[in-house]
């Protein structure tokens, strides 16, 4: 995901859906780690960020639109901290098209 804020940072989330319920976790940096809870209300997913240290003590959120079949948009705040991020589905993605093993060499005339 990339944040677009003052400062513009790449980060990864890893999210996963059971039924509405949605969880997962941000890896915000090297050293930052977001346990990641919440649900998704059709395009609409709304996550409380915690500390896995504190997974009881919600520091932010993170409110969201899942656009069309590839991107998520939306805005993370932080205490008083809002910063907009969009970010991509990869597991929504088809994998790529494995390459298929050559065709077999038959005897030639030739």
């Amino acid at each position: 995901m990339q944040t677009t804020g003052q400062d513009p940072s790449y980060s990864t989330m890893k999210l996963k859906d059971v039924g509405d319920a949605v969880t997962g976790v941000w890896i915000a940096d090297k050293r930052t780690t977001y346990n990641l809870s919440g649900k998704r209300d059709g395009k609409h997913l709304v996550l409380d960020i915690s500390k896995p240290s504190k997974p009881a003590t919600i520091v932010g959120k993170i409110d969201a639109e899942i656009d069309g079949i590839a991107d998520i948009v939306g805005l993370i705040t932080l205490g008083t901290v809002e910063t907009p991020f969009q970010a991509a589905q990869h597991s929504r993605i088809p994998p790529p098209i494995e390459a298929s093993a050559p065709p077999n060499v038959s005897p030639s005339p030739y």
